[in-house]
């Protein structure tokens, strides 16, 4: 994460937070790295889904998130070490959304959103807070937010924290998003940032969270690369087009798996 506040950030797709500093723990609700024990470095930061324990949301960029065989770290702060009141959960399906296309001569970064479901629920903690979904459309540009993650804190030579990142970057217009980054912005997109630069998300901050008002408003995505650039934000998933979605998806398979388990009637 780009400019002293420790979060995660992006390049074409986001990797890390530039410009940031490091979190104390109990300021950040939501602490979420997904690894395949094999090492830290393909940890990733997500915001949890909201209304339930057995769910997250994040981007689909990372390609460990669309595989079994990885587990869930909730209520992370460093990498690399067990710490009290972390949670771990083995992740049992991942959910894409539909219509999000990605091939290997195209990455098309409209409809960047996945879910997880958990094999156990996740149990609400200090540590560990369900982070509600943003359902504004419209907040003003200006507004600030959040974004945290564990990506590299330098571009475009790379530098992996072993501490959560957080940076305050603000809303930009979407007219001005789509000056930046002529016809590659949708309405299921925005940007965040800072005139001046220096803050941004970065390389391994992908899925990580933009929170606005209290709320999961954005995920990382995409953006410039080398990060934190004047005058050239970041791109995140605009969560609140998908509030629907996931809560009928989630209904969707909890009604599948009552089934399942009942049997035929």
């Amino acid at each position: 994460m780009w400019g002293s506040e420790q979060h995660e950030g992006r390049d074409e797709n986001r990797t890390g937070v530039v410009g940031e500093w490091s979190r104390i723990e109990d300021e950040v609700g939501v602490r979420v790295g997904v690894g395949n024990g094999t090492g830290v470095e393909v940890w990733k930061m997500f915001g949890e889904e909201e209304g339930g324990g057995d769910g997250l949301i994040l981007s689909n960029h990372p390609p460990s998130c669309t595989h079994s065989g990885y587990r869930v770290y909730l209520g992370k702060h460093a990498l690399g070490r067990a710490e009290a009141g972390e949670q771990v959960r083995e992740v049992v399906r991942s959910i894409p959304h539909p219509q999000y296309q990605i091939s290997s001569t195209h990455l098309n970064h409209d409809h960047d959103i996945m879910l997880l479901e958990l094999q156990s629920p996740v149990q609400p903690t200090n540590h560990i807070r369900v982070l509600p979904l943003s359902h504004n459309d419209g907040l003003p540009a200006g507004t600030c937010c959040r974004v945290s993650g564990w990506g590299t804190t330098t571009s475009p030579q790379v530098s992996y924290p072993q501490t959560l990142q957080c940076a305050n970057i603000q809303l930009r217009s979407d007219e001005e998003c789509r000056q930046v980054y002529p016809g590659k912005i949708t309405p299921n997109m925005l940007c965040a940032g800072t005139k001046e630069g220096g803050k941004d998300s970065c390389e391994g901050d992908s899925g990580g969270p933009l929170i606005c008002n209290g709320t999961l408003h954005g995920i990382i995505s995409w953006g410039d690369f080398p990060c934190g650039q004047p005058n050239r934000p970041g791109v995140y998933t605009r969560v609140s087009r998908y509030v629907l979605w996931i809560r009928d998806t989630i209904r969707k398979h909890k009604t599948q798996e009552q089934k399942w388990t009942k049997g035929p009637q």
